[in-house]
């Protein structure tokens, strides 16, 4: 690890103990934070007492900043990032540099502990969620693949011993209309045998941000219809709780347009066709637990079922050249057996022992077929080619007539996955009880994962031109039918020790954890003929300090850590592909920084909270995409610098309180391409929020990107289509509204 980052660590550490002694002295007169409780080890804790970087955001937080997305929330958390298109069906977690694609992401979603095995249902609006949990670091033993770069932890609150009821409505500019209602609490309650359920819906719409100067239209709208159902049951030690969720979402186009066009003049496209996206998904979880004095049993089983469609002007011009109509329908079940200690179970070498084990099992199924439509007139212009999925050549253009309908260019691909993990964990406490003086406060933490899948892949594409006899084939590519076994097994080791002092108590910890992902089966790719890719591991290294100050009126966190990524998988874009992607094996590369966190208390109505992380991440030596040698240069979407400064204050007043709620947001110079050949400079993001709360009625204005950054986060090469060689999207303007809500 760099010695500049163990000197930063020193430096924020003894920062922090300077903020203690200047505020010793009006302790009397403040109050603590209220404790973030997280779930990241697989049990409750408290976030402090976590030998890992987790940042957990709660109900009240999230709902004091107006927080209704993955997204919104992630700004609380240093070196997250959710690379996200203006659709809400596609959404790629990156934490410390790590990402993702779509059916293989390297940061996984787990929503009331079923893991989001595709991007394609990751994020969706958040709906009576109790917490979110982001932890960073490599998670394959407790979590297992497809967890390199972390985890994100999403938990939906359970249902009160007493009724309630909220209901709230956002209003705002561009249209926006959001309308929320929960009802949840006791359904009948006999002794220790209780019943209690939760119902939740919403309906979220806003109109576009993007004009499209061919049509006059906005075309990157949003509209969603959300539900959840839950009902919980205990009687004595056992409980069982089901979850059955919903989304509808009828949303615009992509709002994608060339990159210098969008820098001379944001949110304008000019497109001769409008397409739109949609989105179903159903899920159901079901948990079942027994909780002994000393031994804890559980099981969670999950079913995850989706379908997406988008139609997009491919060529992004007024040309009717390109259009494309892409279809994904997926399904997954996952079951996790676990067992964990409650309480010590024996003692060793005079440490206290703790344990949890656990067995993982999954089935996925993603299908595909995308139809790009391509005028005729097109092809015979460029010779019988066009830019999209490679045709096999030559095509006889005396078959073309510029007056009939497009070819079709095709793709089906079916893509299944079967896998299942075991793991065991052990935890040695010393603790306060040690005998010697020199073991108390320490603790080693030793686990152990194996994982193993198949996946099976049958891939067919080929090219016709449909006409009243039938379609006639223009070319074709040789199908795909194979399969591939992937299996690793991932260590993690965690030695911790705990120490207290008049003003300070806390943890040091150091950790070593290795992480994997499968590979698998591109959809598209450059050789059609062997789409194959492999798998991916990963070593981490993390040093940390965990703090506690002035009675609980201060708490920080400090990480370094480095990340060794080898056979490194990344989305290229396929060489004039018109925005199609494959993942590819590209070398090596090695993550590495520090991330500070830190939430005060200085006076009773006033809490500051700071997040900054630092992540400098390059491709090793030799690593290649397509377009040559990229060693050294920065991997895609990894800020050097990214960080939040906020500040809340609660005014006391008759009947409810004051909130006054401000945050800013740095980020970018982060690059879009592995070549390093374009980026977006650094910005900076500032959200505002006030509010009055009568009883149960609260009343918030609220504004975010104030100072109305007109900036592209994300942008895609584009060669042969856009004239910069990238298309992009903004990111939203600024939006201001009013959020009236009644709590029962």
């Amino acid at each position: 690890m760099p010695l500049l980052h163990l000197r930063t660590l020193v430096f924020c550490l003894a920062g922090l103990l300077l903020c203690d002694a200047a505020w010793a002295q009006d302790e009397a007169a403040s109050v603590a934070l209220e404790p973030v409780v997280v779930t990241a080890e697989r049990r409750v804790q408290n976030a402090t007492d976590v030998s890992a970087s987790v940042t957990g955001v709660n109900r009240l937080e999230l709902e004091r900043a107006g927080v209704t997305s993955v997204k919104e929330a992630a700004i609380y958390a240093p070196n997250v990032n959710l690379i996200e298109f203006t659709t809400r069906a596609i959404s790629n977690p990156s934490v410390r540099g790590v990402g993702g694609s779509t059916t293989n992401p390297g940061v996984t979603t787990y929503i009331d502990g079923v893991p989001q095995l595709s991007a394609d249902t990751s994020s969706r609006e958040l709906l009576d969620v109790e917490r979110i949990e982001f932890v960073r670091g490599a998670q394959g033993t407790l979590y297992g693949r497809n967890t390199l770069g972390g985890v994100i932890n999403q938990l939906s609150r359970l249902p009160g011993d007493q009724a309630a009821a909220r209901a709230q409505v956002d209003l705002g500019n561009a249209g926006r209309k959001d309308f929320r209602a929960v009802v949840s609490g006791p359904i009948f309650n006999l002794g220790d045998r209780q019943l209690g359920g939760t119902l939740a819906a919403a309906h979220t719409a806003r109109d576009g941000y993007t004009l499209n100067t061919f049509s006059g239209q906005r075309i990157d709208g949003r509209d969603a219809i959300i539900g959840q159902g839950q009902l919980a049951w205990r009687s004595g030690a056992f409980n069982a709780r089901l979850i059955v969720a919903t989304e509808d979402a009828h949303d615009g186009d992509f709002a994608l347009s060339d990159l210098g066009g969008l820098r001379a003049q944001a949110f304008t496209v000019t497109h001769d066709f409008t397409g739109e996206t949609k989105r179903r998904i159903r899920s159901q979880t079901f948990h079942v637990g027994w909780q002994g004095e000393r031994l804890s049993v559980e099981s969670i089983s999950g079913r995850v079922a989706y379908t997406a469609f988008e139609t997009t002007d491919l060529d992004l011009t007024a040309r009717p050249d390109l259009t494309r109509s892409n279809q994904r329908i997926g399904e997954q079940f996952t079951q996790e057996f676990r067992l964990a200690s409650r309480e010590p179970l024996l003692r060793i070498l005079d440490a206290d022992v703790q344990m949890q084990a656990g067995l993982f099992g999954f089935r996925q199924r993603n299908d595909q077929n995308v139809t790009n439509f391509i005028s005729t007139g097109y092809l015979i212009a460029n010779g019988g080619s066009f830019v999209g999925l490679p045709l096999v050549l030559p095509i006889d253009l005396s078959l073309l007539n510029p007056l009939a309908g497009p070819a079709q260019d095709r793709l089906r691909a079916n893509l299944d996955d079967t896998g299942y993990g075991l793991y065991g964990e052990t935890t040695l406490d010393w603790g306060a009880r040690a005998a010697a003086w020199w073991q108390r406060g320490w603790a080693l933490t030793l686990g152990l994962r194996g994982d193993r899948e198949h996946k099976r892949a049958d891939i067919a594409s080929g090219t016709v031109l449909p006409t009243p006899g039938g379609d006639l084939p223009l070319s074709s590519n040789a199908p795909v039918q194979q399969s591939r076994d992937f299996d690793a097994v991932t260590p993690r080791a965690i030695l911790r020790k705990s120490f207290a002092a008049s003003a300070v108590q806390g943890q040091v910890y150091l950790s070593l954890a290795e992480g994997y992902r499968a590979g698998g089966f591109n959809p598209q790719s450059p050789d059609n003929a062997n789409p194959t890719y492999g798998e991916e591991h990963s070593r981490n290294l993390e040093l940390g300090i965990k703090t506690t100050a002035l009675n609980g009126r201060v708490s920080a966190s400090v990480a370094a850590y480095q990340i060794k990524l080898r056979d490194l998988q990344l989305n290229l874009p396929i060489p004039n592909g018109a925005g199609r992607f494959y993942v590819a094996n590209v070398g090596s590369a090695t993550n590495e920084g520090v991330e500070f966190e830190v939430q005060a208390r200085p006076i009773k109505p006033l809490t500051f909270f700071v997040s900054l992380g630092t992540l400098n991440a390059r491709f090793g030596a030799g690593s290649q995409d397509l377009q040559g040698d990229v060693s050294g240069k920065r991997l895609p979407y990894t800020d050097p610098v990214s960080g939040t400064l906020g500040a809340q204050l609660v005014l006391p007043a008759a009947h409810g309180p004051w909130t006054l709620r401000a945050e800013a947001q740095r980020l970018g110079g982060g690059y879009y391409d592995a070549g390093n050949t374009a980026r977006q400079s650094a910005y900076t993001l500032v959200n505002l929020r006030a509010g009055r709360r009568i009883d149960g009625l609260q009343l918030d204005v609220f504004v975010r990107n104030l100072i109305n950054e007109a900036v592209v986060p994300l942008a895609i090469p584009y060669t042969g289509m856009a004239p910069s060689g990238f298309a992009g999207e903004n990111a939203p303007p600024r939006t201001v509204g009013l959020s009236l809500s009644v709590s029962l």
